[in-house]
């Protein structure tokens, strides 16, 4: 698939800095094995993923203005926090739990990625072979399906973004 790039003007103030961050991804034994196979170790970094706030939450008002700038439909969101040292190794979304939802298959779902804030050094994103920095807050990157992504904070502030999952609309 087709990386699609784009970039939305900043209406969003920082509340996403004080959410309440809880949840970390879970990953199957088989996804960690895999990457300590290939040299990735936990205890050289703080973890393999970083902290979640999703739909379970309540979400920031503006964030209803998201509804039609990706052309998904049946959207969710996920605010993404990575703190200095968490990784996240070359992977691809299953969207187990959004599929079962929506009665779709993962090469069905897309998934945007809007960064709430400037690049900062030590953030990094990589989409299927290519790697992405110097971004600006409101830049975004959208993949379908299974496409695989690397993520990772290597800097010293936090790397803030949001994750909008959804199906292209028809």
């Amino acid at each position: 698939m087709t990386v699609k790039l784009g970039h939305i003007d900043r209406f969003w103030d920082d509340a996403h800095k004080s959410l309440s961050y809880s949840k970390k991804r879970g990953f199957a034994d088989s996804q960690f094995k895999a990457w300590e196979d290939v040299g990735y170790y936990e205890s050289n970094v703080k973890s393999f993923t970083g902290w979640d706030y999703d739909n379970s939450n309540p979400m920031p008002d503006w964030v209803d203005q998201l509804t039609d700038k990706f052309s998904l439909y049946r959207q969710t969101y996920t605010f993404y926090r990575m703190d200095t040292l968490e990784i996240m190794p070359l992977h691809s979304d299953h969207f187990r739990t959004y599929c079962k939802i929506n009665e779709v298959v993962s090469d069905q779902v897309h998934r945007a990625v809007l960064m709430l804030e400037d690049w900062k050094s030590g953030h990094y994103l990589e989409i299927d072979g290519t790697g992405y920095v110097n971004w600006k807050a409101g830049d975004w990157f959208m993949w379908n399906g299974t496409t695989p992504h690397i993520a990772a904070n290597i800097g010293v502030e936090p790397r803030y973004s949001l994750q909008i999952t959804g199906i292209l609309t028809p």
